[in-house]
């Protein structure tokens, strides 16, 4: 039987090429690897909560949410935010009250929203959130919060 043997420096030719393939194939299989790996663990904001109240005479509404970030390594808490918009019309709302680091039970971050005339709104919270921003008017309607009474509800 005969052998094929490769001529002198075609052999060691052939293995530096395979080397070098080897390598590229190696590298893009760890990026794709990395990214998919990424990909999985962006995970959207989760809302946990929200609610709605309509002006008594139908002119704004005033919505809340509540939001939880998602993803590997986020250790951001929840975010609850209250906006006030016209219910008619094509315009962005505007943000009146945001808060953070309120309970991370279900019910923990609520706003009741409680409308005492066409223009005006207060809005009241459970526990001790950091506010990071609250309006006192926006829109010709007056806005008030409180922390609600948590011991009426005991």
């Amino acid at each position: 039987m005969s052998q094929i043997v490769p001529r002198g420096g075609d052999l060691a030719c052939s293995l530096k090429g395979f080397r070098k393939l080897s390598a590229v194939r190696t590298v893009s299989a760890v990026i794709m690897f990395v990214f998919c790996l990424w990909m999985s663990s962006c995970k959207n904001t989760e809302r946990t909560w929200s609610a709605q109240a309509k002006s008594p005479d139908g002119r704004y509404v005033v919505k809340a949410e509540t939001l939880r970030p998602g993803g590997w390594g986020t250790g951001a808490p929840a975010q609850t935010t209250v906006d006030l918009n016209y219910t008619s019309g094509h315009q962005s709302s505007s943000e009146i009250l945001t808060f953070v680091d309120g309970s991370e039970e279900p019910d923990g971050m609520n706003v009741a929203i409680r409308w005492l005339s066409p223009t005006q709104v207060e809005l009241s919270y459970k526990g001790h959130p950091t506010i990071e921003f609250q309006a006192v008017k926006c829109r010709g309607v007056d806005i008030s919060t409180r922390e609600a009474d948590t011991r009426a509800a005991r």
